[in-house]
């Protein structure tokens, strides 16, 4: 499946789209390798977190070719928030509960592919005289 966004997608489409489902599983595999309750299980994570949502773009404009800004601005929102859902990194915000995780997943995994995706058009080339 292609994972640019053409305006035939529906909605379920859009949503499997724009979850980097990749690099979220990347996150989950090495998160759970890291060792817990040590010194810095904590730190660890926050720097794969940061890692694989610099790789977000990469990963999706150079093996996936999407070139949309705002689907690959989506996906790396999308990232951080799936992240965020999968514990360890609310550990850096005090006041933070963990239900406020559920409520930002589903709200955002409903509002989300609702927006509109466009893909950019296709630069025109004067031709050679």
């Amino acid at each position: 499946m292609a994972r640019q966004i053409t305006p035939e997608n529906k909605y379920t489409d859009r949503l499997l789209k724009l979850v980097p489902a990749e690099i979220v599983a990347a996150f989950l595999a090495i998160k759970s390798a890291i060792p817990p309750n040590t010194a810095n299980t904590e730190t660890a994570s926050m720097v794969v977190f940061f890692v694989l949502l610099v790789l977000v773009p990469f990963y999706l404009t150079l093996l996936l070719k999407v070139h949309s800004k705002l689907q690959i601005a989506v996906s790396m929102i999308s990232f951080v928030i799936w992240a965020f859902s999968m514990g360890g990194l609310s550990a850096f915000f005090p006041n933070w509960e963990d239900y406020y995780n559920s409520i930002i997943i589903i709200l955002w995994a409903v509002a989300f592919p609702l927006l509109k995706y466009d893909p950019p058009s296709p630069r025109k080339v004067a031709p050679n005289v």
